[in-house]
């Protein structure tokens, strides 16, 4: 189990440490909002990009879990089978959304939606069981899917607020 207790703001993890893991989750949340926006104007592409963000987010995962016990003052041994398995199973979960779509169940707008969900409650679970912060990037990933949901035609309206906000809890995070 993880602990959901941040470093204290005077560690030595807070002055660098986090710019790394700050902007890494910064990167994942912007590809998140990118498969969104795909959804929209490359149809062609959708079922690859989501299927590419499964590996880049659970490569980005584990990297962040490796760079936590790095730093940790009580490493443990990373569990990358399980860490494997957690993100096989997310591209299973994203692609039979795909087929939902080819089936005709549901259209193409809302198997974005849908591979957003699947990848928002799988970076949850992937925070809870090693790096908190991804608990964090998963919970923004939910809540930009009830953004999206809720107000679909002003979903990009709210998108840079949403980054501007971002960047600067991150910039306060490292004062």
């Amino acid at each position: 189990m993880s602990n959901f207790e941040g470093p204290s703001p005077m560690s030595p993890e807070t002055t660098g440490g986090n710019a790394v893991r700050d902007y890494t989750l910064l990167f994942l949340v912007l590809l998140a909002i990118g498969g969104i926006a795909i959804m929209d104007f490359n149809k062609p592409w959708v079922f690859w990009y989501w299927i590419a963000m499964v590996p880049i987010f659970g490569g980005l995962s584990i990297f962040m879990d490796w760079y936590a016990q790095q730093h940790a003052a009580e490493p443990r041994p990373l569990r990358i089978r399980v860490q494997l398995l957690h993100w096989v199973t997310t591209v299973v979960g994203v692609a039979l959304a795909f087929l939902l779509d080819d089936a005709g169940i549901i259209d193409r707008t809302a198997t974005g939606l849908v591979a957003l969900l699947v990848l928002g409650l799988s970076t949850v679970l992937a925070g809870i069981h090693t790096e908190w912060r991804l608990s964090v990037l998963g919970v923004l990933l939910l809540a930009t899917l009830a953004a999206a949901v809720a107000a679909e035609q002003f979903f990009w309206l709210l998108l840079i607020p949403t980054v501007i906000a971002i960047l600067i809890i991150m910039r306060r995070t490292r004062k």
